[in-house]
Parts: structure tokens; C-alpha cells; sequence
């Protein structure tokens, strides 16, 4: 099972959030790369590459904390490095840091 960018829409529609432009394609952004572990930035840089404008990084965020607290993404943090975030539906794993 794959969650698509429709079913990320449906989510936060659910929890009565506006679907804008922005929102939209950060979900298509998540449903086009199941298997890609991306930064907040890397999300906010590829939905802003599909709208052709600036998203700002609180909506970015909002948007991507709506969706976790729903179970629809995980949040993880390796290390020093920036957080990183998957869709839930990507099968069971580990995350190792190599020191």
C-alpha cells in the first residue's frame, strides 16, 4: 500500500486545513518519493519548484507536523544532521548513524 498525494490532501482537509497551492504540492512532493528520507528544506525547495513560487518554511512545517501527527509520516533525526522525514507506508527499517 502506497499513500499518494491525494490521500496526504484528504488528510489535511480532514483535520480543516486549507488546501492551497503550497500544501498541495507539498504533498505531491511526499506521494512522488515514498521510499526518500527528506529534509524539511528539501520538501520546501521541491514543492516550491512545482508551484514556480516561495512556500514559506512555517507552512512547510505545519503542514508536515498535521500529516505526522496523523501517522501518515516519520520523523527522524540522524545524528548532527537535519531531520529527515519519510512516509509511514515505507516498510519497517533502521536508521544508523555512522560516528
Amino acid at each position: 500500500m502506497s499513500e499518494t498525494a491525494a490521500d496526504l490532501v484528504n488528510a489535511l482537509r480532514e483535520e480543516g486545513l486549507r488546501i492551497t497551492k503550497a500544501r498541495r504540492a507539498i504533498c505531491e512532493v511526499l506521494g512522488e518519493a515514498p521510499d526518500a528520507h527528506l529534509t524539511a528544506a528539501d520538501i520546501r525547495e521541491r514543492a516550491q519548484e512545482v508551484i514556480g513560487t516561495r512556500i514559506d518554511e512555517s507552512t512547510v512545517y505545519r503542514t508536515l507536523d498535521t500529516l505526522e501527527e496523523r501517522g501518515y509520516l516519520h520523523h527522524i533525526h540522524p545524528g548532527h544532521a537535519p531531520g529527515v522525514i519519510h512516509l509511514s507506508v515505507v516498510a519497517e527499517h533502521h536508521h544508523l548513524v555512522c560516528e
